[in-house]
């Protein structure tokens, strides 16, 4: 098993950060599960940037733990079609970050690479680099949605208030 452990600030009150994700996921649905192109930009060594693109099925779904003040969300991706790719199984969360405008989203869990020895070999070289990428897009793609939403909604509430004065 190899882990990942990504996290990425949003700019975005935590109080509305779970509706606004909830919502992005939503958004992206077909028969209850998101499906995204999740893209892995990576770099090898005297090559040009390449950007790896993958259609994977995304399922999230909330979980209730009594007495956490930290949202958390189970997470879990595989590539659409099947194929020797790794999936995802972790969680998803947002803690609030220490100025109380502004939140993370963090994403842990494991991933099993395929293909015995030789997957374990391409992990070491390149494979890790490519998850970690993967679900940066991921942080990166909901942390934007987050922040435009909540940048809406706080428009929103402006307007509603009139003009001040």
């Amino acid at each position: 098993m190899t882990t990942l452990h990504i996290s990425r600030p949003v700019a975005c009150v935590v109080g509305q950060a779970p509706q606004h994700l909830e919502r992005f996921f939503a958004e992206h649905a077909q028969d209850e599960v998101a499906v995204l192109a999740l893209r892995a930009p990576f770099l090898i060594p005297g090559l040009p940037e390449m950007t790896l693109t993958r259609d994977s099925v995304v399922r999230i779904a909330r979980t209730i733990n009594r007495g956490e003040m930290i949202a958390r969300y189970d997470v879990s991706w595989q590539p659409s079609g099947g194929g020797p790719f790794p999936c995802f199984t972790g969680s998803l969360s947002i803690p609030n970050a220490e100025d109380y405008t502004s939140c993370f989203l963090q994403l842990d869990g494991t991933y099993e690479p395929p293909l015995g020895a030789l997957g374990a070999a391409f992990d070491a070289l390149v494979g890790h680099a490519i998850a970690e990428s993967t679900g940066r897009d991921l942080l990166d793609r909901v942390g934007t949605y987050l922040e435009a939403a909540f940048r809406d909604t706080e428009a929103a509430k402006a307007n509603r208030r009139g003009p001040v004065g």
